[in-house]
């Protein structure tokens, strides 16, 4: 019957790479947690996105700039028509801008309100 035999170096090596492993991948102070939280607790906020259609690109990168400086997660556009000379080229770069800086975007488009009917 053979045996097989770890040398007692591999061993300890083994451990170690484990304890600082876990040590990486420690949950954060709640101090830490709050002052640099995961991008799924981080604030999202509405982007009113009317008069975008006339921005240029260099603002709007400005603002996506600034969005992701402050911590937010992520934004929601929201208003303008769709049907308006250069409103959806200026959406779309919205949209891939904030997928370079890391955002989520989510682009809202119907009828402003709560989507009620009257009846």
């Amino acid at each position: 019957m053979s045996r097989s035999v770890v040398a007692p170096g591999l061993a300890s090596a083994v451990l170690l790479l484990k304890f600082a492993a876990g040590a990486a991948f420690a949950a954060p102070s709640l101090e830490e947690g709050f002052a640099d939280p995961p991008a799924s607790c981080r604030p999202e906020t509405w982007w009113w996105f009317g008069e975008c259609a006339s921005a240029p690109k260099a603002v709007i990168t400005r603002d996506l700039e600034g969005m992701k400086a402050v911590g937010l997660s992520a934004f929601h556009i929201y208003g303008g028509d769709v049907q308006r000379p250069g409103w959806l080229p200026k959406a779309k770069f919205a949209l891939k801008e904030a997928h370079r800086l890391g955002l989520d975007a989510y682009l809202m488009i119907g009828s402003s309100g709560c989507g009620h009917a009257d009846t």
